[in-house]
């Protein structure tokens, strides 16, 4: 079995913990508690911006950190 956060804030601080988990289940909650929608992909560019969801936002704010998109793989 995956490791699991036991809070909400345990997940919040480090979502990576879930994702690293080798169970899909465990990357599809990831995806799932993260964004707001499914993430959008198109051929020609790749993945869209993503929404994400409302912990997620509140905490970019408040840390003021900056946004910033990831990279194309292989760059």
């Amino acid at each position: 079995m995956g490791p699991e956060p036991r809070t909400a804030l345990d997940f919040l601080a480090n979502p990576w913990k879930l994702w690293k988990s080798e169970r899909l289940e465990d990357k599809q909650t990831v995806l799932k508690l993260a964004f707001a929608d499914r993430l959008r992909y198109t051929r020609k560019s790749g993945f869209r911006t993503a929404d994400l969801s409302m912990p997620f936002k509140i905490l970019t704010q408040v840390s003021g950190a900056k946004s910033l998109m990831a990279g194309q793989e292989g760059s």
